[in-house]
């Protein structure tokens, strides 16, 4: 059984029986949530992708194997397709000057 609990400066905490407790002056998120909210993102601008592929890079530690693997894949994917728009954006400058 997992509690949560949040304590006002000061405040105590009385615990019970046997166990863990791990304390954090951070809120707790979930990195499995935000993966699969990064790998469903619908928007593919070249910015929206860049920061798609740095948030899946820097969550992959705390992704299990199969999230690891599906947000290596997705960065992959992503590196191919913002080189292919920074090619035809290049080309298309060459092409104005």
């Amino acid at each position: 059984m997992v509690e949560r609990h949040t304590l006002p400066a000061g405040g105590k905490l009385t615990l019970s029986g046997a166990g863990q407790l791990t304390l954090s002056a951070y809120p707790s998120f979930n990195a499995s949530a935000l993966a699969g909210a990064m790998l469903d993102y619908p928007y593919d601008c070249s910015e929206q992708l860049a920061s798609k592929g740095f948030t899946l890079l820097h969550l992959m530690p705390l992704l299990g194997k199969e999230e690891a693997r599906e947000a290596s894949t997705a960065i992959t994917d992503i590196i191919a397709v913002v080189m292919i728009f920074f090619k035809i954006l290049i080309s298309f400058t060459l092409l104005i000057f």
